[in-house]
């Protein structure tokens, strides 16, 4: 069957407002397209109906990129409109290779709940890299949220003088995907660094942590207190690793001599980013 030209206007307009009544209003304006073209005259009802609800589709998933990226705080980022993955620069002083940075657009890692640690000197990308790691999330419908460190540290704080820490980490556990930058250049009590335990224990498994810092991996342990909270975090922080050759460095060596036996490293790891 056929839906030739739909030239009964009032039919038409009802049922674009029945269909805009069941929120589907892309649908409805599609709908007025399919009326008023000739070129569509010959679409069985069956491809009209599947066309519009492709476009209804189409028009949800990028208000929702939109809407996660406006949430994610990533915009106000100073690269935000420099986070272009085409624009990576894969030299060997990075420790990345192509199939890794294919990995990572993906997001599968971040469906398996596996992190991302990011490590160089000011002014060697990291921060454009986390910007690009983040866009990415959110085009792929990962709810996500960046924060400096030094912010997030605050927030803890708050949270936890006015009672209300579970609260902040059950919305902030929410996201899919947490970006912290900047780690390490703010000075962490062990209250705090135990709210910063909890929020990675809460997270372990069905959630992801990008870090970026300009501290050396194997100087991690040491700035979190060189106790139990820092062998707890640094356990969280390289769990549940994917399989590449990075755990060869020297650095992650290092790192990993803080966590427990049989823990490899977290899914790739960047130094110096340009």
């Amino acid at each position: 069957m056929q839906i030739g030209i739909l030239k009964n206007t009032a039919r038409v307009e009802l049922c674009q407002d029945l269909l805009v009544q069941l929120k589907v209003p892309v649908m409805a304006e599609f709908l007025g397209k399919l009326a008023n073209d000739p070129a569509h005259q010959n679409m069985t009802l069956v491809e009209a109906v599947a066309t519009m609800a492709s476009q209804e589709l189409e028009s949800r998933a990028q208000k929702r990129q939109e809407r996660f990226i406006q949430r994610s705080g990533l915009r106000e980022l100073s690269v935000w409109n420099q986070a272009d993955v085409t624009k990576v620069i894969l030299t060997k002083e990075r420790n990345l290779k192509e199939q890794d940075l294919r990995r990572l657009m993906t997001c599968e890692w971040i469906d398996h709940g596996k992190n991302v640690l990011v490590s160089g000197a000011t002014g060697t990308g990291k921060t454009w890299m986390l910007a690009v790691l983040g866009k990415q999330a959110c085009i792929y419908g990962c709810r996500t949220q960046y924060y400096r460190y030094p912010r997030l540290l605050e927030l803890l704080a708050d949270a936890r003088e006015h009672r209300e820490s579970a609260t902040f980490r059950r919305n902030l556990n929410r996201n899919k995907l947490l970006i912290i930058d900047d780690f390490g250049t703010s000075s962490i009590s062990d209250d705090l660094a135990s709210d910063l335990l909890t929020v990675l224990e809460e997270r372990e498994g069905t959630a992801s942590v990008v870090i970026g810092s300009q501290l050396p991996f194997n100087e991690w342990h040491r700035y979190l207190g060189g106790n139990r909270n820092a062998d707890a975090i640094m356990d969280r922080l390289l769990v549940r690793p994917l399989n590449t050759n990075f755990h060869n460095l020297p650095e992650l060596k290092q790192a990993t001599k803080k966590a427990p036996a049989g823990r490899r490293c977290p899914f790739t790891l960047f130094n110096d980013l340009g």
